[in-house]
């Protein structure tokens, strides 16, 4: 849609089992702006209006200094909304940190005359705006997808209860949701439906209208295929990772929410080594994955728990089955926790033994050397696109190749632009439906396959994924 005034909106009701949120929130198709280069908005504000005393709104092209905006046809008045005690500065706070990883500013006080900042009122009902009753929030998205650096949203404070019941029970993460939303919305990001890489809800993204997990929500990074009430293609071409597109308009801040916590929990230090590593991680972001290391290697990883409607249980339970041809040997356990944009934390060293200390290399896994007791292999140092023979050279542990060509790579998406690493020389060849690893370009020469581990034993769980041979055929990586 293009037109000025297109409307993409929801019938309340319409999925089943909270699958989105009610009431609506509202995306306008607006006017096109001005192209700007990447990060020319870095520094600028996103002034949070609670209309204290209430708020005049006039009609007229978006202007945030007057209160002006094209999404009303006559002069009217927002009314203020009585807050709870302290819910006002949490709200604030939310959006704060929700938007802290980039460099803007968020802020309830209103900027100086003459700068340009983006602007979102904080109040009444959308029977102000001529809208139907339910609807959360209003604001138009620039049909260049080019942000509207002086844009005015709306989030309705008479749908604040709804949307908490929507956000786990939070008013303060469900109106955090409708703010975050409306103003991304003026920089031109879409709604976004669910990830492309394996098909989770985008219900822990404040761009989705689904409501299957709560908590607070933050731009995330990853990429996702747009969408209301099922997947559509995105308004801006390809898919949306609303992460990466706010660092394109702001350029890098510093978050402000913590790194996550991680801590092995089994087994206890100088104890023996069992059949399990667990850990316990969380994060008030959400935790994206967890590695397991043993002596400085990784061997396993596994993805983030699943959100739920009070957001994912912070902290969650990982649980890493041992291979059952682990060598015996002491080892120092590490665990390393994610978020979704790479903030890391490591848990402290535990050390424990298998069986009894190695004494030499020839009972440890081959390929792997034995020094004070302990089994394991050098440092990987094979960068993305060096020839490799054994997955263990590899900093992505991942090698792969046909008969002939084997290098190190790493995990893509097909059909996501830069999926694979730039000036690469690399293409991401599809493995299975919405799977794929980064290859070299296809010239015509047939088939390739995978499978890098000459050392003929792997470590663990990685054995079938990472290890497995798997007939694929390259393809051009299209944007």
């Amino acid at each position: 849609m293009r037109a000025a005034v297109a409307l993409v909106t929801l019938t309340l009701g319409a999925l089943e089992g909270g699958a989105f949120a009610a009431p609506p929130l509202k995306l306008v198709i607006g006017a096109p702006q001005p192209p700007i280069a990447d990060g020319e908005l870095g520094g600028t504000t996103i002034y949070l209006n609670r209309c204290i005393g209430g708020c005049t709104v006039r009609p007229g092209p978006d202007n945030s200094e007057t209160d002006t905006s094209p999404l009303t046809q006559q002069q009217t008045t927002l009314a203020e909304y009585t807050f709870q005690a302290g819910e006002w500065a949490a709200t604030v706070q939310c959006a704060k940190e929700v938007y802290s990883p980039y460099n803007v500013t968020v802020t309830d006080t209103r900027p100086a005359p003459g700068q340009n900042y983006t602007e979102i009122l904080v109040a009444g009902n959308p029977a102000d705006l001529g809208l139907p009753n339910g609807v959360g929030g209003v604001a138009s998205v620039p049909a260049n997808c080019q942000p509207n650096v002086k844009g005015v949203s709306f989030a309705f404070t008479s749908a604040i209860d709804i949307f908490a019941s929507e956000a786990g029970g939070s008013r303060v993460n469900g109106l955090c949701w409708i703010i975050a939303q409306e103003t991304a919305h003026l920089y031109g990001l879409d709604h976004e439906y669910e990830f492309a890489e394996d098909a989770r809800s985008a219900c822990n993204d404040p761009m989705t209208y689904r409501a299957d997990c709560g908590g607070e929500k933050f731009f995330r990074n990853r990429f996702a295929k747009c969408g209301e009430t099922e997947a559509r293609p995105c308004n801006c071409p390809g898919y949306q990772n609303s992460h990466t597109q706010m660092i394109k308009i702001f350029g890098a801040g510093q978050s402000i929410v913590p790194a996550p916590t991680v801590a092995v929990t089994t087994p206890q230090p100088n104890g023996s080594l069992g059949s399990v590593v667990v850990a316990a991680a969380g994060s008030k972001r959400g935790v994206e994955r967890v590695d397991f290391y043993l002596n400085g290697w990784k061997w396993a990883s596994q993805t983030g728990a699943v959100f739920t409607r009070q957001g994912q249980p912070n902290p969650s339970s990982y649980t890493f089955v041992l291979p059952t041809n682990l060598p015996d040997s002491i080892y120092d356990i590490v665990v390393k926790a994610y978020d979704d944009i790479g903030i890391e934390s490591v848990s402290e060293t535990v050390t424990v033994t298998k069986g009894a200390a190695c004494q030499t290399a020839a009972t440890c896994a081959n390929g792997q050397k034995c020094e004070n007791g302990r089994c394991f292999w050098d440092p990987p140092v094979g960068e993305i696109g060096d020839t490799c023979t054994f997955s263990e050279f590899c900093k992505s542990n991942l090698c792969s190749g046909s008969a002939d060509t084997q290098i190190c790579t790493q995990n893509c998406i097909p059909g996501v632009a830069d999926s694979c690493p730039l000036d690469s020389g690399l293409e991401c060849v599809e493995t299975s439906p919405g799977h794929g690893v980064c290859f070299l370009q296809d010239t015509g020469g047939g088939c390739c396959s995978v499978n890098g581990d000459g050392n003929g034993w792997v470590p663990g769980t990685f054995g079938a994924v990472v290890f497995g041979l798997i007939a694929l055929r390259p393809r051009r990586r299209r944007s």
